[in-house]
């Protein structure tokens, strides 16, 4: 299910050695040889037996590189599964439901809304992704289209952090959120349902432990609260970022269109 993690590891055989990087040294690796790394799942397909996952090419990286250059009948094998499904750690006291993700941790946010739709969930659900530019914004078409067909149920907000004050433009049309996630997305939460809402984190360890961080000061439950943290996890919270979350939570919501920008 969406947001299941597996384990994908490239089979000896078909492991190939990798063009050098301008910049990089290929001796220093974090993540072992490169042939092993947890992925979480977008979207399971029961009846054909495959699963989708998304992925970005990092520069240095040596998993996904050697995704991207793999043909297609590669084989790969999986294991696991490992982390809940989405779906099945939502609070069910809640009355809302908060998704936060960055980068391709919107992969398995869409497989959710997704399930939720399926599963005829009545509850409202807001998705937003923090984006580093414009020309990052993925997905867009497949959520616009769950939106319209979900009757108001969901709402989608995309969050460029590029935008980050009148200097630098959105394009004409752009109606999404401004700066990063954890100054913007404060600031269109309506602090009187904070604890009737769950929350859930998808992306990196900064983000999603100062935001964790900054609802539990605000007095969020820790049960309403579930995360998936892609790299530096280890992080400890920012005191002066959680601090400003908390106070901005408790203040009334501000113009979405400007959200997170500074002046």
């Amino acid at each position: 299910k969406s947001g299941n993690v597996l384990a994908l590891k490239i089979p000896p055989e078909d492991v190939k050695e990798l063009e050098p990087e301008e910049g990089v040294d290929p001796s220093v690796s974090k993540h072992g040889d490169g042939t092993l790394a947890p992925y979480t799942i977008t979207r399971a397909h029961d009846s054909q037996n495959t699963f989708d996952i998304v992925y970005r090419v990092i520069k240095g990286g040596r998993m996904s590189r050697r995704l991207s250059s793999m043909k297609r009948g590669s084989k790969i094998e999986y294991s696991g599964k490992f982390h809940v499904p989405i779906i099945e750690g939502i609070a069910a006291d809640c009355s809302k439901i908060v998704c936060v993700s960055t980068g391709v941790g919107i992969g398995p946010m869409l497989g959710y809304l997704e399930q939720a739709l399926e599963q005829e969930e009545q509850r409202p659900i807001a998705l937003y992704n923090g984006f580093r530019s414009f020309q990052d914004l993925i997905f867009e078409d497949e959520l616009e289209e769950l939106v319209d067909n979900s009757d108001g149920l969901i709402t989608y907000s995309p969050c460029v952090s590029e935008f980050v004050d009148e200097r630098y433009p959105p394009p004409p049309g752009y109606e999404g959120l401004r700066g990063r996630v954890t100054q913007a997305v404060p600031r269109v939460l309506e602090p009187d349902s904070l604890m009737d809402t769950h929350f859930h984190f998808i992306g990196n360890g900064g983000m999603v432990n100062n935001f964790k961080e900054g609802l539990l000061e605000a007095g969020v439950p820790e049960e309403h609260i579930t995360i998936e943290r892609y790299f530096n996890g280890k992080l400890e919270p920012e005191p002066s970022e959680v601090k400003e979350i908390c106070k901005t939570l408790k203040a009334k919501a501000v113009d979405p269109r400007w959200a997170g920008a500074e002046t």
